[in-house]
């Protein structure tokens, strides 16, 4: 301690002190975004994994399971979590689990589930040449070979010396002209023409008025007369028993 004065000494233990327990709280007791990244790159790398686990089922031509390895590789990293942190490897990462997930449903033939993936997908990565040329193959294969066209033409103008979409784009265009000379010699050049039917005549319901009998305004005048005899029978009767009852009880 030669050459320090005690003060020095103390100065220098504290300084030591101090900096030996900042370290030890950062080790035992990290701050919350410290526990965030570190929760982030654990489920990253868990993404990775079932990536990879889920390329060799694909190499092995096992496809339904390669999906279902896929697709927990996305639930591992739920994008919600991300935010602005690790960008770059949740990028990747999503990226080529959408691409390989894309086209494990073309060769499964689930074209309408690979249309579905690319769409999606391409709303993140919209120049992205390997998901537009999966989803021209899906489209095409459904034989809707406008739209598998159109995103072939899109991939090429990304790439355009690449060989597997010129040879996709060269196939659906004979495909196209196939199909529309098939339908050309079907239905002899023009579609049959749509018979109109006459219509069907309105049928019109009678009007009815029903009068009650009791509205003495609804009986018809001409035969008002027609219950005098029952009135003559009635007084008759009357008479009659008025005569009975005077003989009694005379």
């Amino acid at each position: 301690m030669e050459g320090k004065s005690l003060d020095q000494v103390y100065k220098d233990f504290w300084v030591a002190w101090r900096e030996s327990e900042r370290v030890y709280y950062k080790l035992l007791k990290p701050t919350t975004e410290e526990l965030i990244i570190k929760d982030l790159t654990g489920r990253i790398n868990r993404g990775n994994q079932l990536k990879e686990d889920g390329n060799k089922l694909f190499r092995s031509q096992d496809f339904t399971s390669a999906i279902q390895k896929y697709i927990e590789a996305i639930e591992a990293v739920p994008r919600d979590l991300f935010e602005n942190r690790l960008n770059e490897d949740y990028t990747k990462l999503k990226l080529a689990v959408i691409t390989n997930l894309s086209m494990c449903f073309l060769k499964c033939q689930n074209y309408e589930a690979a249309i579905l993936q690319c769409t999606e997908g391409l709303k993140i990565f919209s120049k992205n040449i390997k998901l537009r040329y999966i989803l021209g193959c899906a489209y095409g294969e459904t034989g809707d070979y406008e739209s598998a066209l159109e995103a072939l033409k899109d991939a090429k103008d990304l790439d355009p010396a690449n060989r597997d979409i010129i040879e996709k784009l060269s196939f659906y265009t004979k495909a196209k002209k196939d199909y529309n000379m098939k339908m050309k010699e079907m239905f002899g050049g023009k579609l049959k023409p749509i018979i109109k039917k006459d219509p069907i005549p309105e049928i019109i319901s009678p009007i009815i008025n029903i009068e009650l009998k009791s509205n003495p305004k609804s009986i018809p005048q001409e035969n008002n007369t027609n219950y005098i005899p029952y009135v003559a029978i009635g007084a008759a009767s009357l008479l009659g028993l008025g005569y009975f009852l005077l003989k009694k009880f005379k």
